[in-house]
């Protein structure tokens, strides 16, 4: 009877190279009969690896001498294999040098470690499986430096992927949380003999009993407002202010820079966004971003002395296409100098002008700058491509200069004789009007209503002025010592600042009061950004800067108090939506609800419903029953948004089903809360026969 062995190995691989063998030999006949099998310890082996040595050539009939000769071929190339893994780890152990996470892995300590290892059981990786496991870890630490695979254990990858890589886990976490309960709750119904085959009868199973919550938006403004619920992850307000809504003012940022005194006249460059303010008495420029951060200093000559060169006002050249758009001028009150400061923010140029200079504008119609010389009774006139200078004589102590940017005229403030001086873009003398309040100080263009609006600041009112026949119009009261003031081509509303009483008072254009507000100390220096619409005012006795923008959720909308505690347990504990009603005051419908839901990464998407089709049959009240919203799930990534009429209030009835997600979550993320579990999935949801029902 003809007899076939065969050599089986078993390994249990431990920490580092170290492996136990056992050798495990069975004869099967021909019969198919198998006979017994034998264990061979490792130091069995050894000793047959030195009796091989002696046989020479294995026998022909298998047995332990003919295991000996094959160990016996087999050691040396396993030696080589040894050394040439030891030689590759020291040389090639990472790209970037070996990556030490832990003792087996570094090569000397390895070689170190191998070196105790006995003969017999590193000549037992020679055993097919063992040739193949090395193999695949030889690559694995040639690659990555670990047998598992790399091992994230440095900061090079790009933060955006590692966040997106996060947020797609969560995903997945989430997805598997309501996988998980809607496979438990469909156990449930399907032993009380509900049908819940598909998945919508399974979601019509779950919202046979809802909740129902009121929700009142009323808006009190006469304009349209947009409205945005729920997507509390996005934190967004339910109606943030419009540029309208100055009563929403506030500051949201206060300035102090060193190396700077006495803040005085800024100005908003639209080439790069930032704001200058001349530093009257440290000799420098001040350039400040959108957010309030220091960008440069910049300085000014002479700086030897405290004020010397004294910088007050300041000025922009905005005509886009110009070769010297955005660069800056700042007037020196005591120098009698002009410095231009360049996009590079370096002096390029220092040039001499009148006694005394207080106020400076740029005339975009002819590419001028005006400086009036309040000693000299004069208004330098300087070319900004050739600096050529022309002056121009005015009435006594001009201050403000106002420009018409739509025909080009200047309008001169005398301070003294009450007057106002016109010339046209060709420095000819128009006309001078008399009689303009007390003490004219500052002019602002309003090109919507093509005026010209004059401080008066020992009267506290600003005198408008047409633009065309240049007759006055009813003075408009502000507070007490106004001085500056801006247009603002956001809200088309007019700006002036009070400096004894810190207040702003803004002027529709109508030439009514919109609003009175207090924004902090206000001197000398008052810009806005026309771009990101965020306001700026310097105050010389404290030295801030303050920042002013819009509070996040406009006062001209108001929601139910009790609305951001639902959106926050809404976005922990979304629900299910069955049925939503829509009861609106006055004849105003709206038309269209957006949808929006956000995904893990940050993409929308968005999707409409026409109220058209949910109108209620009863015509006496402005009804929609919306079935449309049937299944939708409130959570902090979805939203719904919609337009909300002038004066008019929205009463919403949501009809919901509730998720518990406490009682969803795996427990291990519970367990700082201190509460008993069991392993793995809360016992609710590993146990279908428990009565427990997470949704309340």
């Amino acid at each position: 009877m003809k007899t076939a062995w065969r050599i089986g190995i078993l390994t249990a691989t431990g920490m580092g190279l170290g492996t136990w063998v056992k050798l495990r030999f069975s004869r099967k006949d021909d019969c198919g009969c198998s006979n017994e099998k034998q264990e061979v310890h490792p130091d069995r082996i050894k000793k047959l690896i030195g009796q091989a040595k002696q046989a020479g050539v294995p026998p022909e009939e298998p047995s332990h001498d003919w295991l000996a000769n094959l160990k016996s071929a087999i050691a040396p190339s396993l030696l080589d294999r040894k050394e040439q893994f030891l030689q590759n780890l020291a040389r090639w152990g990472t790209r970037e040098g070996i990556i030490e996470v832990s003792d087996l892995l570094h090569p000397k300590r390895l070689y170190d470690k191998l070196k105790t290892i006995r003969e017999g059981r590193i000549e037992s990786l020679g055993t097919p499986s063992n040739l193949k496991m090395l193999d695949s870890y030889l690559r694995d630490l040639e690659r990555w430096g670990t047998k598992e695979g790399i091992i994230d254990v440095s900061n090079d990858e790009d933060v955006k992927k590692k966040k997106k890589k996060l947020l797609k886990s969560i995903s997945r976490q989430g997805k598997s949380v309501t996988k998980r309960y809607l496979k438990a709750k469909k156990k449930e119904f399907q032993k009380q003999g509900k049908k819940v085959d598909t998945k919508e009868q399974l979601l019509n199973a779950l919202q046979k009993d809802y909740e129902v919550t009121q929700i009142n938006i009323r808006n009190i403004s006469a304009k349209e407002r947009i409205v945005s619920l729920w997507e509390a992850n996005r934190s967004i307000a339910v109606s943030p202010p419009n540029p309208t809504d100055v009563e929403d003012h506030k500051v949201t940022g206060k300035l102090v820079v060193s190396n700077t005194i006495h803040p005085q006249g800024m100005v908003v460059n639209p080439a790069n966004q930032f704001t200058y303010i001349a530093n009257q008495l440290s000799n420098n420029v001040s350039v400040v971003s959108t957010e309030g951060q220091l960008i440069r200093l910049v300085q000014l000559e002479p700086s030897n002395f405290p004020g010397f060169n004294s910088p007050v006002a300041i000025a922009v050249n905005t005509k886009l296409g110009s070769d010297n758009y955005g660069k800056v001028y700042v007037i020196g009150s005591v120098s009698n100098t002009l410095s231009i400061i360049d996009l590079n923010f370096k002096v390029s140029q220092t040039l001499a002008v009148g006694v005394r200079p207080l106020s400076i504008a740029f005339n975009p119609v002819n590419e001028k700058l005006y400086v009036s010389n309040y000693v000299g009774n004069s208004v330098s006139v300087i070319d900004s491509n050739t600096l050529q200078q022309e002056v121009i004589k005015t009435g006594t102590h001009p201050l403000g200069v106002g420009v018409n940017t739509r025909s080009g005229e200047v309008f001169i403030a005398n301070s003294a004789d009450n007057s106002i001086s016109i010339f046209d873009k060709d420095n000819l003398a128009v006309t001078q009007i008399e009689n303009v309040g007390q003490k004219p100080s500052n002019i602002a263009y309003h090109p919507g209503t093509q005026e010209m609006f004059v401080v008066s600041t020992n009267s506290n009112e600003v005198i408008p002025i047409n633009a065309g026949n240049y007759q006055k119009g009813l003075p408009v009261a502000v507070g007490n010592n106004p001085y500056e003031i801006v247009y603002n081509k956001n809200n088309d509303f007019i700006y002036v600042a009070s400096r004894d009483d810190d207040k702003v008072t803004v002027i529709a254009p109508n030439k009514t009061v919109r609003a009175i507000l207090d924004l902090g100390a206000i001197n000398n220096g008052f810009a806005i950004n026309q771009t990101s619409n965020v306001l700026f005012t310097s105050s010389t006795s404290t030295g801030f800067i303050n920042v002013i923008g819009y509070k996040e959720q406009s006062s001209s909308v108001i929601v139910d108090e009790g609305f951001e505690e639902k959106r926050r347990d809404f976005q922990h504990n979304p629900v299910v939506v069955k049925h939503v009603r829509f009861i609106l005051s006055g004849n105003e419908r709206f038309n269209v609800m957006r949808l929006t839901e956000s995904n893990s990464t940050g993409n929308s998407t968005i999707r409409t419903i026409s109220f058209s089709d949910y109108r209620s049959p009863q015509n006496i009240q402005n009804v929609s029953e919306v079935n449309g919203l049937e299944g939708a799930v409130i959570d902090g990534s979805n939203g719904w948004g919609f337009k909300i009429a002038p004066n008019q209030t929205i009463t919403m009835m949501v009809y919901y089903r509730q998720f518990d997600m406490y009682n969803l979550l795996p427990e291990t993320s519970r367990k700082s809360m201190g509460v008993e579990m069991s392993k793995g999935v809360s016992r609710n949801l590993s146990d279908p026969h428990s009565n427990y029902n997470p949704i309340t």
